[in-house]
């Protein structure tokens, strides 16, 4: 594929950017959600919008025997992760594409994840996104989908005036994921800024105790569960 890097940045400088604290709790909030599942080998585990793969690849580490599926719109991320990740674990495969085009077999995914897409997601394009990942879900599938947290009011202020920016709204982003999947259950995490990557143990305690209120965390994560009966 053609699409330019995310705002420029080469697959070395985003993962360089996506150290500490932010990247050891994202990865720790996917594997959470995983390891609930039940039926977690029923299929791979898919990843929607993987940038250069590392997510994955950490997450992976405490599945040894599943496979792993990552799609992602920038073509030199997936180069990148093709190279670097799949020689150290072959149950790690790297794609092009996004959510609308996804080139699987209906029901062939277990569970799917994605992290901090679908505010980039067009709203011309929203629709037919949340049917694709629906389409390849088993039926009753779950998808673990973090975003921005609007109601934190740096958050809402940061995300609407950046440029290729947006906010992740529960009646415009979440309404539409809505039509194909149930929502079982909304957390909260960040409340601390990303420019603190290793805080002290007792802040990463108390940001523990602080994203606990919805307007003090910086995302927000839901699982979806898929509808049995889609419109």
């Amino acid at each position: 594929m053609s699409d330019p890097l995310f705002r420029g940045f080469s697959p070395e400088a985003m993962e360089a950017r996506c150290q500490g604290r932010m990247l050891e709790r994202r990865v720790g909030i996917v594997t959470d959600f995983l390891s609930g599942l039940k039926d977690l080998g029923a299929g791979p585990v898919l990843e929607l919008g993987a940038g250069t793969g590392q997510t994955m690849m950490l997450v992976s580490r405490s599945f040894p025997t599943v496979r792993f599926l990552a799609v992602e719109p920038v073509g030199e991320y997936v180069r990148y992760a093709q190279g670097k990740y799949t020689r150290v674990n072959s149950l790690l495969d790297y794609r092009d594409g996004t959510a609308d085009t996804l080139s699987l077999p209906d029901n062939s995914v277990a569970c799917a994840y994605s992290v901090n897409i679908w505010h980039h997601i067009d709203a011309v394009s929203l629709q037919g996104s949340a049917a694709g990942v629906a389409r390849v879900l088993k039926a009753g599938g779950r998808y673990l989908v973090v975003e921005p947290n609007f109601r934190h009011p740096y958050v809402s202020t940061y995300q609407a005036w950046m440029r290729r920016e947006r906010n992740f709204l529960p009646w415009r982003e979440l309404k539409v994921l809505q039509e194909f999947f149930v929502v079982e259950k909304a957390s909260f995490y960040f409340a601390l800024p990303e420019f603190i990557r290793v805080p002290p143990l007792w802040l990463s305690r108390a940001e523990q105790a602080l994203e606990r209120c919805p307007m003090l965390a910086g995302s927000v994560a839901y699982v979806l569960r898929k509808k049995r009966f889609m419109l």
